[in-house]
């Protein structure tokens, strides 16, 4: 099923609809299947898969809609709702896509799911995200050392190792007291999650109006800690009940990820279909989300993916993927961040998010001080929600 888009009539009218929900026809014909946002030099066409939540509305639409579809006009949802038997999905290429990815790189993505970016990022690049996580770790040693868990602050262990030297003769519970995965507002996170070089990269997925969202997160993986081990599952059961999609997860690893360490493994091609359904794990102490058991797909090869510092890892919020405990005897450094069309819900219930990048609006743009304020945009009133 296709919908062409041509009608310079929903052009017209794209410019004076809502701003949160606007289906906008290109000047050129193009084909698509549905279930993701994309948007458009200036406006964006909305056909995703919240019907499992609203069946009705999506019901309703889908009949007067359809004639429309296979008549090859443009249409507007104005819940820009529509899913049959769960989500159809929308091809990402275009031919004018901008950003930074080839024509290949983004039709492997739309294919499989994922995509691996070798030396995106210079060691220039990852200092400040780096520093911010050392001084973390200046924190947590601290922390240990005033409560007599240890003698040595390690300060002059190496970065890959330290973290790991200061918890090897302690327990899970002391690492979890510090939390799996932090989420501080330190400037360091913020000048990694507005580096060009990865919004590039996002903006040949989902366009130039790119949102941060406030789910990003500092990946220590301790040696030998169950917390280490994420089971198979969707980043998307973590916010169920978001309107947002797609949502586009950045993986960066610090050091090199393998086997040994805990690299990330990908089940390809899992991408393309509804959210399954979950529970929280017992046996990590910290109640990860893991699909049932029933949703791993016996006919999916999972791939684990090596990566390098600098590398980047790039896959959609519903494709199912885990990592492994770390068996190594250093910490497998990494951090996940996710960006959204500006057009989504903004997850305020998660933390506060930036405008990272606009075409449209650049001087609304938020720098690292809006940032830290917790305003979203450029100059706008701070908002509760933040952690750190």
């Amino acid at each position: 099923m296709a919908l062409r888009i041509a009608s310079p009539r929903a052009r017209a009218a794209s410019d004076s609809a809502p701003n949160r929900f606007i289906c906008l026809a290109r000047p050129k014909r193009q084909a698509f299947r549905f279930g993701q946002a994309w948007r458009y030099r200036t406006g964006l066409v909305t056909i995703s898969s919240v019907a499992e939540r609203r069946p009705a509305v999506a019901s309703s639409r889908l009949k007067s809609n359809a004639r429309r579809l296979r008549a090859g006009y443009s249409a507007c949802f104005g819940f820009g709702i529509l899913s049959i038997k769960g989500t159809l999905m929308l091809d990402t290429y275009r031919e004018d896509h901008g950003g930074s990815l080839s024509d290949d790189q983004i039709r492997f993505y739309d294919v499989e799911g994922y995509l691996v970016l070798r030396g995106l990022l210079t060691d220039e690049d990852l200092r400040p995200a780096r520093e911010a996580m050392e001084r973390k770790v200046d924190v947590i040693a601290a922390a240990l050392l005033a409560h007599g868990k240890i003698d040595d602050l390690m300060a002059q262990r190496p970065f890959s190792h330290r973290l790991a030297d200061l918890f090897r003769e302690l327990t899970d519970a002391d690492f979890l007291t510090f939390g799996r995965g932090w989420r501080d507002r330190d400037p360091g996170y913020y000048e990694i999650m507005a580096n060009p070089k990865i919004l590039d990269a996002v903006e040949s997925l989902i366009g130039p109006e790119i949102f941060s969202n406030p789910v990003y997160n500092t990946r220590p993986k301790v040696p030998k800690v169950a917390a280490g081990a994420v089971p198979w599952h969707q980043d998307k059961s973590y916010w169920p009940d978001s309107n947002a999609n797609p949502v586009i997860s950045v993986w960066l690893p610090f050091v090199a990820a393998n086997r040994a360490n805990g690299c990330l493994w990908i089940m390809p091609r899992t991408h393309r279909q509804k959210l399954k359904s979950w529970h929280a794990e017992q046996y990590s102490g910290t109640g990860f989300l893991e699909i049932d058991g029933e949703h791993v797909p016996a006919d999916r090869k999972p791939i684990p993916l090596f990566v390098e510092a600098g590398d980047a890892i790039l896959f959609n919020d519903r494709c199912i993927h885990r990592s492994e405990v770390n068996r190594s005897d250093s910490v497998r450094w990494s951090l996940d961040l996710r960006y959204q069309p500006t057009d989504q819900d903004e997850m305020p219930r998660h933390g506060v998010g930036f405008l990272a990048r606009s075409r449209r609006f650049p001087e609304r743009v938020a720098d690292r001080e809006d940032w830290i304020a917790l305003r979203t945009e450029h100059g706008a009133a701070p908002k509760p929600g933040g952690r750190g």
